[in-house]
């Protein structure tokens, strides 16, 4: 296959345009073919393996690649049923899609609510913690100003009336 793209790339690069070798040797064929080998071993391990879960038995991974060349051959045969399985593949797959969206929205709601509860716990928290600090802010100050009046009654520093001579 190597082989085969490089003495293509290399007449392309010799300026000989015209130099198909994929497609006198047919080797697209070969792939598509090798592709739909690959999906049904695929389809056979899947199917092999959700045999085993439902089971409950574990068999060793030789056992896996134990599938017949015979049963690949006749995967082209049974290329319309190979097509069925897939799109029953991709139904499940969007099924499955479908259910880890609800299952991420409801998440996320989930999320949502508990980050806004500790938001409002936290907010509360603080507003109150402040309200106490300024509640104990204003009891010093009333203290401080007792205590200033105080100080200025015992030094005589209170306000004196000014007594006018009309006022008698």
């Amino acid at each position: 296959m190597e082989q085969i793209i490089s003495s293509r790339l290399s007449g392309i690069c010799a300026g000989n345009e015209n130099f198909h070798p994929l497609d006198t040797q047919e080797v697209v064929n070969q792939m598509i073919n090798l592709l739909r080998e690959q999906l049904y071993q695929q389809q056979i391990m899947i199917s092999h393996d959700s045999l085993l879960d439902d089971d409950e038995e574990y068999e060793s991974v030789s056992n896996r690649s134990s599938v017949s060349m015979a049963s690949v051959a006749s995967a082209g045969q049974n290329w319309p049923n190979l097509t069925q399985q897939i799109s029953e593949m991709k139904e499940q797959l969007t099924r499955s899609r479908s259910s880890l969206c609800q299952e991420m929205e409801e998440t996320l709601s989930e999320l949502k609510t508990t980050i806004l509860n500790e938001v409002k716990q936290e907010l509360h928290g603080s507003s109150k913690h402040l309200q106490e600090e300024l509640k104990s802010k204003d009891q010093e100050i009333q203290r401080l100003r007792l205590e200033l009046l105080k100080n200025s009654i015992d030094q005589g520093k209170t306000r004196k009336r000014e007594t006018f001579e009309s006022d008698v």
